[in-house]
């Protein structure tokens, strides 16, 4: 299990692109902005939880 590299939290699957952050679509590779095209965020710091 993945965990925060800030707070050492749990991460959770992003709700925004369902996971898949950084996949590859029809028009090239997508990028989520809400979990920085990793596919998890943290409760506390979001798609920032790499240092």
């Amino acid at each position: 299990m993945s965990q925060c590299e800030k707070c050492f939290k749990h991460l959770n699957e992003c709700q925004s692109c369902r996971g898949r952050g950084g996949s590859s679509g029809l028009g090239g590779r997508l990028h989520c902005s809400a979990c920085k095209g990793t596919g998890l965020v943290c409760n506390t710091h979001g798609g920032f939880w790499k240092k």
